[in-house]
């Protein structure tokens, strides 16, 4: 029970934390002047227009109306929600609320605050839409304007809470679904205990000895009232005569269950509970080999109750790569044909080098192959039966031994190659760097990494 109380405190402080992040929201006084009030999740309302900041998670369901993105865009990671870990792009519901517009266009990028707003503004705004469901992805509804306009929602208008804002300043949202009527809590189940096999297997056999011991006095008793009473109380005389009842019975029956309770290791089960308390809350949490200094993250046990299983992993299936492995890709090296050059990434500046390629003895075909591992005796053989003048039969030499030299000018071709892999991504360059000269790029998926990299051989795509 002491042990359950840990886990329950630990679980509510989580949530007393969750739901105490501030977060600001659009407030009104009589007048209609608007200001932005800091206020704790968990006193947002139905209704409020609420600013979520990049890399924070939405506290509620939120109908997304305005996003300090140019082309309007709403990027967003549901990690939280399905383990996906590639962006997802969502917009606004409407660009003609011009006041939104002008809010968030008076955020002051200095004090990292909203200035204060003189104007008015009536922002008056009829939304209708369906009831809370647990489908993740519908969410249908619509809205009317005091001018009389009316347009329809869809689902990328619609921010799930959870998940969680990324390459984005800041947007703007109303609430539509808060504390159990958000999606995330209707598709949460209530909270079960976990037991281990090791705990199971425990009761089960504290549960078998109780039966053995149950039996075993049973069978005592009974062996006592047909030898004693039978055949030697009559005889002994100088015994008191003995008055059962069926209370006596009973009583009997206790105490020598009581004195075979021994057999049972109750307090294993106490030792056993410790061991799991000390191995999480201290072995787990404050390892530091599990401690990476890059992110700042280190090890959290978030139940105590299943530390042990740990070293009880077997097999461990996984429904794609990426999901225990890591997803990073590195440009190496990379070769235009009919070019005979290989182009390879060095830490700071692009290298080349000269291919060459002879005729495979083994096929009859006119095959290239790169000669990285040819012994001499087939180059003079290559040399003297295709003629020294031809291309394909110039001097082999190993790939590691060709000579390398830094390219100073890129090709045409080069550029276009380079070109065809920047323009074949979702690659965002963000303008929010107080440095112009080195700008952000923001990627949706680690795949398109690898051009990225090439800003360090100055060659940058805008």
């Amino acid at each position: 029970m002491i042990k359950d109380a840990y886990d329950d405190i630990r679980r509510h402080l989580r949530d007393k934390k969750h739901n105490e992040k501030k977060y600001q929201v659009l407030c009104t006084t009589s007048d209609k002047t608007i200001y932005w009030k800091l206020c704790d999740s968990k006193k947002i309302r139905v209704g409020d227009f609420v600013k979520v900041d990049n890399d924070r998670e939405f506290p509620c369901d939120l109908l997304a109306v305005a996003s300090t993105n140019p082309t309007r865009e709403i990027n967003v990671t549901t990690a939280n929600l399905d383990g996906e870990t590639n962006l997802k792009k969502f917009k606004p519901i409407n660009s003609r609320f011009e006041y939104l517009r002008k809010v968030t266009a008076n955020f002051d990028q200095e004090s990292n605050a909203f200035r204060p707003l003189e104007d008015k503004y009536d922002y008056s705004l009829t939304v209708n839409y369906q009831s809370p469901t647990k489908e993740l992805d519908k969410f249908e509804g619509g809205a009317t304007t005091q001018e009389g306009q009316t347009f329809n929602f869809e689902f990328e208008n619609f921010l799930l809470r959870g998940a969680k804002l990324k390459q984005t300043e800041f947007v703007v949202g109303i609430a539509v679904y808060t504390g159990l009527d958000t999606k995330l809590s209707l598709n949460t189940k209530k909270a079960e205990k976990k037991y281990s096999v090791t705990e199971r297997k425990i009761n089960d056999n504290i549960l078998v000895l109780l039966l053995v011991v149950g039996l075993l006095v049973l069978l005592i008793k009974i062996l006592e009232f047909a030898y004693f009473d039978l055949r030697i109380g009559n005889q002994s005389w100088y015994l008191p005569e003995r008055l059962y009842t069926p209370w006596s019975y009973a009583q009997e029956f206790i105490n020598c269950l009581l004195i075979f309770t021994y057999l049972i290791p109750i307090s294993i089960i106490v030792s056993f509970e410790i061991n799991q308390l000390f191995a999480a809350a201290v072995f787990i949490n404050k390892d530091y080999l599990l401690y990476d200094a890059e992110t700042d993250i280190h090890g959290v046990a978030n139940t105590t109750s299943l530390a042990d299983q740990l070293g009880q992993i077997e097999f461990l299936f996984s429904d794609k790569t990426g999901t225990l492995t890591k997803n990073e890709m590195k440009f190496k090296a990379c070769t235009i044909l009919p070019e005979e050059t290989v182009y390879i990434k060095e830490e700071d500046c692009l290298m080349e080098k000269q291919m060459t390629y002879s005729r495979n003895k083994f096929s009859d075909s006119d095959e290239l192959s790169l000669n990285e591992d040819l012994e001499s005796d087939d180059e003079s053989d290559s040399s003297s039966q295709l003629g020294i003048d031809d291309p394909i039969s110039r001097p082999h030499t190993p790939y590691h031994q060709l000579q390398d030299s830094k390219v100073t000018a890129f090709s045409p071709k080069l550029k276009e190659f380079w070109t065809l892999v920047a323009i074949c991504n979702t690659v965002v360059v963000s303008d929010d760097n107080s440095d112009l000269s080195t700008p952000i790029y923001n990627v949706s998926s680690p795949f398109f990494t690898p051009p990225l990299k090439l800003s360090e051989i100055t060659l940058e795509f805008h």
